[in-house]
Parts: C-alpha cells; structure tokens; sequence
C-alpha cells in the first residue's frame, strides 16, 4: 500500500485497475465521464440543469420545491393526488370515466356526445333548451306557467287539477263527459241535434226557429199564446 500525506499531481490520464475510495469531498473543475452504473448511498445536489439523454426512474417518493415542466407525453401508471388546482390548456381526453367528489364548475358550456345520465337531482338557473325529443319516464312538475310555441299532444288521460282558460277554439274529436255542471257565457252553436237524459230547464225565453214535437203529454204552469193557426188532429 502507498500513502501520501499530501496532494499528488497527475499530468496525463489517471487508470486504476480497481475501485477508488475518497474519504473526503471531491472536486472536479471539468466534466465527469461514468461508463458503468452509479450508485449514490446519499442525497446528490445538483446547482444547475440536469440533463438526462434516458429515462430516470425513481423507486420511492420524488419531491420538487417547484414546478414540473414536461415536454412530451407524461404517462401516470398508478393514482395521481393533486392537493391543489389543475391548469390544462388544450383539450382533455378520458379513456375512462371521471369521478367528481365534490361541486363541479365549468366556467363554460358542456357538451356530451353520448348519454347523459344524471343520477341526484339536477338544477338549471336559466333555460334548458332540447333540439330533440324529451322523453320523460316519470311525471314532470312546473312550479310555474309553461309557454309552449306549438300544440301539445297527449296521449293519455289528462287531469286538470285547477281551472282551465282557453283563449281561443277548442276540438274534441270523441265524446266529452262533463261530471258536473256546464255553463257557457255567450252563445252555443250545434252543427247537430241535442240529447238531453234529464229533465230540461230554460231559464229566459226560448225561441224555434222550426218545429217542436213532444212524444208524451205537455204541462205549461202558465198560459199558451199562439200568434197563427193552431191545427188538432184529435178532440179539444
């Protein structure tokens, strides 16, 4: 073994057959060229850029006090957590689904090129318009009043639980059953004849324009004026 108490001083290439051992720091004042693997048992701090022409792979946590800036394609394997905000600047593409655990808020619109499936309750502060069908497979409740541009087309039974006003004609294809009363304030208008069940009561005067036939007898509480002929087939 050869041991120098001081520096020694190599003009050219130095070669060592075996390992090299330095107790204590080591200083470079140019670049330093390792062939083979490199195993640091401790940290290594590096001042300026590192340069790395493969891949670097780190088997346990990796700590940055700043910013990670990558060029190409970034390529997670396991969950990522961010504690904090994500910034993309261009479009975002999920090969599969995304899971939000808390409010969602998108500062813009959202399209959905599939099926939307909503799976709590869904509130719209302004108008939702549909260039499609709805189709709903439960009942729909209006809190308020409901404009419809064109006709409505039901094809069940409907239920009117308060008062119906319709500005203008209504066309009732079948029969129409009234369970109560029916009052018109202007004039009523039948293209045919009229059947009435019960018993008939008109309030003010009632004019015909033609003939009145009554199949049974006929009881008038008050006296009968008749302005022309009056023809009996039978006896007075």
């Amino acid at each position: 073994a050869t041991e120098l108490d001081s520096t020694i001083t190599v003009a050219g290439d130095a070669s060592l057959n075996a390992g090299l051992r330095v107790a204590s720091d080591v200083s470079m004042n140019a670049g330093l060229n390792v062939v083979g693997a490199t195993e640091l048992d401790s940290t290594i701090t590096v001042a300026g850029d590192a340069s790395l022409n493969a891949g670097l792979r780190v088997a346990t946590d990796a700590s940055l006090n700043a910013g990670l800036n990558v060029a190409g394609t970034t390529k997670l394997v396991g969950a990522a957590q961010l504690d904090s905000t994500l910034t993309v600047a261009q479009d975002t593409t999920l090969s599969s689904g995304l899971t939000v655990v808390s409010d969602a808020s998108l500062n813009a619109g959202l399209n959905v090129a599939g099926t939307t499936k909503l799976v709590g309750a869904a509130q719209v502060d302004s108008t939702m318009t549909v260039n499609g069908d709805a189709s709903l497979n439960s009942g729909l409740r209006v809190a308020s009043d409901v404009s419809m541009n064109a006709g409505l087309n039901v094809a069940g039974t409907t239920k009117l639980v308060g008062a119906t006003e319709v500005d203008s004609t209504m066309t009732i294809a079948g029969d129409a059953s009234l369970n109560a009363g029916l009052r018109v304030a202007s004039d009523v208008s039948m293209n045919a004849g009229l059947n009435v069940a019960g018993i008939t009561k008109l309030v003010g005067v009632a004019e015909l324009d033609s003939t009145l036939t009554v199949a049974q007898d006929t009881t008038l509480s008050s006296g009968l004026t008749v302005v022309s002929d009056a023809s009996l087939n039978a006896g007075l």
